[in-house]
């Protein structure tokens, strides 16, 4: 405690002293990033003009100088008042701001302080990985909160940004099929098949729960008109979003803590498979939000590339995407063929997240050798 004899002790009649002290070594601590508390010279200036006193006055109080003590308020007491009133800097120019923004801001009776920052939750999206078929994707999240308050997981909102649409056919020769074949068709992975965990030293996160999220009410028309004209207006590499789609889930993450839940996307049979020739794959470019806390924060995952396909199509060995010499309908072909290439090349220039079907599609179909 301060003694008694400290001059221009009248102000605790009417100031908390102690609390104003403690704040305004907080706004100290803001304003140079030093934590230390106020000095004595310091205090009792503080007294002196919350009596009413002028730096003159205070000066002859004291035994200092009056021009040395302006320049020490000017450069330390009037900066800590000012961001502790919420003004702003080297806004102070008269000594009898100080009790008066003070007065306002209510310190007297309220004994207001700057506070501490509010603890608060922080989500963080670790990994997410693609599983389930090729006409039901399965999404394996995976979130740590890093705040210091539990998360509470509101919605999960998919942001469509793009389409393409990939043709395929069988090739009428056997020679065109031994050269687009792989060793063997990829084995089919079911819906509620999930990626294994690698041994670690902590204990195996298991899924906390798996979502159902059915797009049969989406637009998937209307999506891909509207991806075919913004290719032609937009920029590449920030393509606006065509369509959101948002569905309620309920997960709590403590602090310190992780969670991981799947996400199983249904999407509708009515979306075109095949066409006269041959059959259909939709590529679609989406980005995960998880919306989470009353204050609605929101983590955004990384982008996905979600290759579409039913389970009725022939297995892709079966397929070809590029045309060759040695097949019939070659016009048609041709310009199919190019318009794969052309969303092939655009795709692969997205950095992101892919399924095992565009995976494949990548690995297994080289580009035609010879010139169109």
């Amino acid at each position: 405690m301060r003694s008694s004899a400290e001059p221009f002790q009248q102000a605790k009649q009417q100031w908390d002293l102690e609390q104003l002290y403690r704040d305004l070594a907080k706004a100290k601590h803001q304003y140079c990033d030093k934590v230390k508390p106020l000095t004595l010279l310091e205090t009792a200036c503080l007294r002196g003009l919350l009596c009413g006193c002028s730096p003159p006055e205070i000066a002859a109080e004291l035994n200092r100088e009056t021009r040395g003590l302006r320049v020490d308020l000017s450069r330390g007491l009037y900066r800590y008042v000012e961001i502790l009133a919420g003004r702003n800097s080297n806004e102070l120019k008269d000594w009898r701001d100080v009790a008066t923004w003070l007065s306002c801001y209510q310190i007297n009776i309220n004994s207001v302080s700057i506070s501490e920052p509010k603890p608060d939750s922080i989500l963080k999206i670790v990994d997410i990985s693609l599983a389930g078929t090729s006409k039901n994707p399965v999404l394996d999240v995976k979130v740590r909160n890093i705040g210091q308050q539990v998360a509470f997981l509101k919605r999960a909102e998919f942001q469509f940004y793009k389409t393409w649409t990939l043709y395929s056919w069988i090739p009428q020769f056997a020679s065109l099929l031994e050269r687009h074949s792989v060793p063997c068709a990829a084995p089919s992975v079911s819906s509620r098949t999930l990626p294994e965990e690698s041994m670690t030293r902590s204990r195996t996160v298991q899924p906390s729960y798996d979502y159902e999220v059915s797009l049969e009410e989406m637009e998937f028309e209307a999506l891909e008109l509207q991806s075919q004209l913004n290719s032609i207006t937009s920029d590449p590499a920030t393509p606006p979003c065509l369509v959101t789609e948002t569905f309620s889930i309920s997960q709590c993450v403590a602090h310190n803590d992780v969670d991981r839940f799947t996400l199983s996307l249904i999407f509708p049979p009515s979306i075109p498979q095949s066409c006269d020739f041959g059959f259909i794959t939709h590529v679609y470019h989406l980005c995960l939000e998880i919306v989470y806390d009353e204050d609605d924060k929101i983590v955004k995952s990384q982008n996905i590339m979600l290759a579409i396909e039913s389970e009725s199509v022939p297995p892709l060995h079966r397929r070809a995407f590029f045309y060759t010499p040695d097949q019939i309908d070659l016009n048609d072909l041709k310009n199919y063929s190019l318009k794969n290439q052309s969303s092939l090349d655009k795709i692969n220039a997205i950095d992101g997240l892919q399924n095992v079907t565009l995976k494949q599609i990548y690995r297994h179909f080289s580009r035609p050798q010879s010139g169109y």
